[in-house]
């Protein structure tokens, strides 16, 4: 299975009050280009979408106007995107069960109840499924209700949330699974030794994530611009 990943479009974005549109339609147009090339059967964007919560109409126009594109472009491509810190995650998931239905999965929130779990989307190509979770930037606020407090009833820290969040999901290990998300490691917690139960993967600037053994074959994560791969 081919998939074409992407995260951190920040648009709307202006440097030193310059307005970067231009230079970001292009990028955008070009990343479409690439895409129509290369075929992909599954898009990722994982996270940043936007660079401010509440985007200015235009960033909004710029970024309906590279969707369609991309929607013409490459249309048996399943787009699928998470909401990151930069982005508004109500605003991310308006219309989430519409656009679904279209292929194209813009999810903004995590679960934020015990019955609910993290937006799975099955793709299937020769080899078998290829099951895509996709989570949103979480703040340990988010998801209290599902993952507990501490015995002072604080919120759990940052690590301990994604674990909890990450363990609860019934993942078949004998199918290939990809982990699609927008989250950072505070620096307190990345000198934690890991549990043997956990696969470490080092980038060099020592930033840290973790992934299940044997249940997540892939792991599309982004850390301050950092695209980690296990």
């Amino acid at each position: 299975m081919k998939i074409f990943h992407l995260s951190d479009l920040h648009i709307g974005l202006k440097l030193m009050n310059h307005d970067l549109r231009e230079d970001q339609e292009y990028i955008l147009h070009q990343i479409v280009e690439r895409a129509r090339e290369e075929k992909p059967d599954a898009i990722l964007i994982a996270g940043d979408i936007y660079d401010k919560a509440v985007p200015a109409a235009e960033a909004v126009e710029v970024f309906d106007h590279f969707i369609n594109e991309l929607t013409e472009m490459v249309p048996e491509a399943v787009i699928m995107m998470v909401s990151g810190n930069h982005d508004s995650a109500p605003r991310v998931n308006c219309f989430r069960s519409i656009l679904s239905r279209q292929h194209l999965y813009m999810i903004g929130k995590p679960p934020e109840t015990k019955e609910e779990y993290i937006e799975k989307v099955t793709l299937t190509d020769k080899y078998g499924k290829v099951n895509f979770y996709l989570l949103p930037f979480v703040k340990p606020s988010m998801v209290k209700q599902i993952v507990g407090t501490d015995e002072n009833d604080n919120n759990l820290s940052y690590d301990a949330t994604l674990h909890k969040l990450l363990e609860r999901e019934n993942v078949n290990e004998a199918e290939r699974n990809v982990l699609v998300s927008h989250q950072s490691i505070c620096r307190q917690e990345k000198r934690r030794r890991m549990s043997s139960g956990w696969i470490p993967k080092s980038a060099p600037w020592e930033i840290l994530m973790k992934c299940l053994r044997m249940c997540w074959s892939g792991l599309t994560m982004r850390h301050w611009d950092i695209f980690i791969s296990l």
